[in-house]
């Protein structure tokens, strides 16, 4: 899923910046709770929950994910985020 007027996939340091910039200013977090790394070969998972209000709407709401990184030469190379969908 993509951000509202972004895109599904994020390629390069500047959009990956320019994605956490967006969440950034768009949504106020409260809390945050992360876990892991989980780490399987090239890649690790992360388990992020957040209690956040999105800052246009005013709604606030629980954001529940699975982050799976990818990593080559020592450097992250791909993210792909997971959402329940229930």
């Amino acid at each position: 899923m993509a951000p509202p007027g972004g895109e599904r996939i994020s390629k390069g340091l500047d959009a990956i910046r320019a994605k956490s910039k967006w969440f950034a200013e768009n949504n106020e977090v409260h809390k945050a709770e992360i876990t892991g790394p989980y780490p399987h070969d090239d890649r690790f998972a992360v388990h992020f929950t957040f209690d956040m209000t999105n800052k246009p709407s005013g709604q606030r709401r629980t954001m529940d994910e699975i982050g799976l990184f990818t990593v080559v030469n020592g450097q992250i190379t791909r993210e792909e985020f997971f959402y329940p969908t229930g």
